[in-house]
């Protein structure tokens, strides 16, 4: 307090304190405030107002939570607070947005005691005038900004009292020029905050009057974009303002484009309640947009449509549901497909005539699959509830094979419904129950585990017994729970073991690499430090935290120096206690060193940075797809392994883990149903409807059904054709081959039960034909002239099996022709099974010799020319396929393929697409269509892949064809 101190001694105090322990002086604030704030208002610390100094001092005092100023500080905080708003415009946004949230925190906290907080400084800021246009903007826009803050802390929007040097008519007459700028910035930020003014103050009649003026003047101008952008902007805050206008928005509503329409439609989206018959209104226009390709529009509607729903009866839904259906599923943009998921949430759960749609049902159950994580989790959480899936296990189980499968959702089955059973352990009392108790006197510690994705992955998988290499880089934390771990030193224990941990999950941290310059100057440390960091932009940053959170309050701000740069940079976060000022405020700046370079150089300069940048991410996108980890639990290390583990960290990861590995989730669902359904036969059955539905032959999903079938002894004899035919379309040979064996076994046994030899003597003969097939399609030859020793009673089949074994299948096609012509003229006495493998043969054999045209006869020979007996389940496996590509490969017989093509139904060429995209993509090409060939192409290899990851390890065949 001292005058004659020097003003280094003052600025070394100061910093001592902040460098030192700030929260060490919290206690005494009462004495220091005056004192700190009198030396930065003296504007002696530096050449700039808002330096890094006077932010440090800013920061420290957000960090003092329990502190505000007392009645006598109350000329010194108002002081400071004036002091920082005149000196907050900077020509940096970045350094200007993070001026102005300091700004707004203070206010926010000190606002009890800001009460005589002038506007004159806001006032001042407006009409700045400069030579220079921009200038003045920026302090324009920075004077708006405060005044919104101001507003949204409920300081009144001029006060008599305190407001001295400009009359309320004067503040007034300036907002309201800066409304009728041209700057779009501008003009926006200011009609946010005439329309907050105007929620706030009910004396502000002149106000509204003249905005509504402005505005009609707008309308008459046609100048639609500005009109909309501010009336967007006033009821924003002040919804009523726009009742005067909105017939003029919605009969002009056809003639706006873009960004217009886009605008109108968000306001007739929040005053629906002022048109008298919305749906007669809007439905021949939402019903176009709803196709539109602006991909704003489309989401505006579907909002619209969402918000309309409770007024609409059965009728008037179907209107637009079955435009949102076969628009939105697959939608390139991913808040479209969240309004299009709650469209049909709403509908299901409101409409009990939806809720027993198969089809509505079917595209609600494509959401769990959806690309979007938050969109699958919140489907995901749809149907795990007790109002859409029953809770006990057994009947889950028998809806997710009756009700929840269907075909074209094959391939994503088994995860969701893997997801959904083991959803239920989460409901029972002992899901976070610890299976044992800590043993007594063994004392653990926490074992850290570095999970950023930058972090060398080594140290991650090292085992938990390696202690050499987990010393050198693993740390251990000496704070720990009570009951878990004492005081005492780190202890390295003969075997480092698993912690009891909480059964939230923790995501790898993300980091950034290096440093690098923003356009505006400004250092950041990392790649993502700053995403959060409020810029200013159109919409004013006034949102007051307080009536969000409450009062309790915390917030990180990034810390200390770089000494390794030249420039200053942030690299740490101070970290609050409560989450009340959840926000970053950037500590350091640096200069652009591109300052007084010419336009023209600083253009090809920042291009080279922004080419380097992409590069940079894009190296970094490869490196943490495969080094990020995700932690679902922490560890505890001891002399003696932690046996407290919960259910709970044991189900979590393997739910996460089975979301994305088709094998372990195939190993989890077979186990939980055997498990499940052991006391029950209609599980059978259900595991039979499922095979004869499939059409895509899933790899995965059909290992699963025969695993299933395999491992229950309570599941009766399975179709043995079925089985065979399934096994060879999804390349599971050995499970196949597994069960028809273990179907062998029971059938000798019930040989021998009076009365059905003869039933099993035909079903035994039968397993043994489809065995040939499946050892056939594995190349087991001394396995399969084994076979045909004891199964075949034609020669002529040994014959043809040793021919197409040698790879002579002109010699094999020859044998199968005579075999065939002699069983039309009776002269041989086989049995159905092995004439169809005669047959099969043969057309096996067309293939192999390329002899389409013969190929292409057989098979209208088959379906006596009536194409549409293709898709007939009798005919579909193998008619379909071999019809498709004997006619792709005869260029004559091109018109009736596509004949057929040009027939087919939607739901027909869908699974086409799935079952032969690389014959679509043949045709496609040769007919000059570029695009949809390289679509077919894309499914081709996505089928591939598919297919490829989830055939069986042993499946060596099947992964060369």
């Amino acid at each position: 307090k001292n005058p004659s101190t020097h003003l280094n001694v003052k600025l070394f105090i100061i910093k001592l304190i902040l460098n030192v322990k700030p929260e060490i002086f919290e206690p005494y604030l009462s004495a220091w405030f005056p004192v700190i704030v009198s030396t930065l208002c003296e504007n002696k610390t530096g050449k700039c107002g808002f330096n890094y100094f006077v932010r440090d001092v800013c920061i420290a005092f957000l960090k003092w939570e329990s502190y505000a100023p007392k009645r006598e500080d109350t000329p010194r905080a108002t002081e400071f607070l004036s002091y920082l708003m005149r000196h907050t415009p900077h020509p940096s946004t970045f350094i200007l947005s993070s001026n102005i949230q300091i700004v707004k925190l203070l206010i926010e906290r000190w606002k009890s005691a800001l009460s005589s907080l002038s506007r004159k400084v806001i006032y001042d800021l407006w009409i700045y005038s400069s030579n220079k246009p921009k200038t003045a903007k920026i302090f324009s826009k920075t004077g708006i900004q405060l005044l919104g803050t101001l507003l949204s802390n409920d300081f009144p929007f001029y006060d008599p009292h305190v407001d001295h040097g400009f009359s309320r008519n004067q503040f007034v007459d300036k907002l309201l020029s800066l409304l009728k700028e041209k700057s779009k910035d501008v003009y926006e930020s200011s009609a946010e905050v005439v329309g907050l003014a105007l929620s706030k103050n009910d004396d502000l009649e002149e106000v509204e009057s003249s905005v509504k003026e402005f505005v009609n003047q707008l309308f008459s101008k046609e100048d639609h974009l500005r009109v909309l952008l501010t009336l967007k902007g006033i009821c924003k805050y002040s919804p009523q303002f726009l009742t005067p206008f909105f017939t003029k928005i919605f009969f002009q509503l056809k003639r706006f484009v873009g960004e217009v329409q886009v605008i109108a439609l968000e306001l007739i989206k929040e005053r629906l309640d002022d048109i008298e018959d919305p749906f007669l209104s809007l439905q021949p226009l939402l019903n176009d947009l709803l196709h539109h390709r602006d991909h704003e529009a489309q989401r505006v509607s579907l909002e619209i449509v969402l918000k309309l729903l409770p007024t609409l009866e059965a009728k008037q839904v179907s209107v637009f549901i079955s435009n949102i259906i076969s628009t939105f599923p697959n939608h390139p943009n991913s808040k479209c497909r969240e309004i299009y998921y709650n469209v049909l949430i709403w509908l299901y759960d409101n409409h009990e005539s939806i809720r027993e749609s198969s089809e509505f049902r079917h595209h609600l159950l494509r959401g769990i699959t959806d690309r979007s994580p938050e969109i699958s989790q919140k489907l995901r959480d749809f149907w795990n509830s007790p109002d859409h899936l029953p809770e006990d296990s057994l009947v889950r189980t028998k809806a997710l094979m009756r009700a929840l499968y269907y075909p074209d959702l094959e391939e994503h089955w088994l995860k969701y419904s893997t997801q959904l059973l083991l959803d239920l352990a989460t409901k029972t009392s002992d899901y976070n129950r610890p299976l044992f108790e800590s043993l007594e006197n063994c004392v653990y510690q926490e074992y850290q585990i570095d999970s950023e994705w930058h972090a060398k992955p080594a140290p991650i998988m090292t085992p938990l017994f390696s202690t050499q290499s987990s010393q050198s880089s693993l740390e251990f934390s000496h704070d720990s729970d009570d009951d878990m771990s004492s005081d005492t030193e780190p202890f390295t224990g003969i075997r480092q073991t698993p912690h009891n941990f909480p059964s939230t999950q923790i995501g790898a941290t993300q980091g950034g690499v290096g440093a690098k310059y923003n356009d505006t100057g400004a250092l950041f440390g990392t790649l993502t430090q700053y995403n959060n960091t409020p810029f200013i932009s159109n919409s004013v940053v006034i949102k007051s935290h307080a009536t969000q959170s409450g009062d309790n309050a915390g917030f990180k701000v990034p810390g200390a120096m770089d000494a390794r740069s030249n420039v200053t940079a942030s690299k740490t976060q101070v970290s609050m206690t409560q989450d009340y000022y959840n926000v970053r405020i950037q500590k350091r700046f640096a200069k652009s060193p591109e300052k007084d370079l010419s336009g023209e150089f600083l253009g090809r300069q920042r291009a080279l940075r922004m080419r380097k940048e992409k590069e940079l991410l894009k190296r970094q996108r490869t490196i943490r797809r495969s080094h990020q980890v995700q932690l679902f639990r922490q560890y505890r290390q001891g002399e003696l392994p932690d046996v407290r583990i919960k259910p709970s960290e044991i189900i979590q990861p393997l739910q996460a883990l089975a979301q994305r590995d088709f094998a372990l989730a195939k190993i989890l669902f077979t186990h939980c149903t055997v498990a499940i359904g052991k006391d029950d036969k209609q599980i059978s059955q259900f595991l039979v409807k499922q095979l004869k539905k499939s059409t895509t032959r899933d790899p995965a999903f059909i290992n699963s059904l025969l695993r299933i079938c395999f491992d229950d002894p309570k599941i009766g004899l399975v179709e043995s054709q079925l089985i065979a035919d399934v096994s060879l379309a999804s390349g599971n040979y050995h499970m196949g081959i597994m069960l028809l064996e273990k179907m062998l076994l029971r059938l000798n046994e019930l040989k021998k039960s009076k009365g059905k030899e003869m039933q099993a003597e035909q079903e035994i003969y039968m397993i043994w034909n489809h065995l040939t097939r499946l050892y056939k399609a594995l190349g087991e030859e001394d396995i399969l002239f084994g076979l045909y020793e004891n199964v075949s009673k034609q020669q002529l089949t040994k014959d043809a099996l040793a021919a197409e074994l040698e790879g002579n299948y002109s010699l094999a096609l020859k044998i199968y022709e005579g075999a065939t012509e002699k069983l039309d003229n009776k002269l041989v006495d086989v049995s159905e099974q092995e004439a169809d493998f005669w047959e099969t043969g043969r057309l096996e054999c067309f293939v192999k010799l390329t002899r389409w045209d013969m190929l292409a006869k057989t098979t209208l020979n088959e379906v006596d020319g009536n194409l549409d007996l293709l898709w007939d389940d009798k005919f579909r496996d193998p008619y379909l396929k071999y019809f498709i590509r004997s006619h792709v490969n005869l260029k004559p017989e091109w018109p009736i393929l596509e004949g057929f093509l040009n027939d087919l139904e939607t739901e027909q060429r869908d699974e086409l697409t799935k079952l032969l995209p690389e014959d679509l993509a043949y045709i496609s090409t040769f007919r000059d269509e570029p695009g949809l060939a390289r679509f077919y192409i894309m499914k081709c290899y996505e089928k591939f892949l598919s297919s490829w990851a989830t055939l069986p390890d042993l499946a060596s065949n099947a992964r060369h064809q």
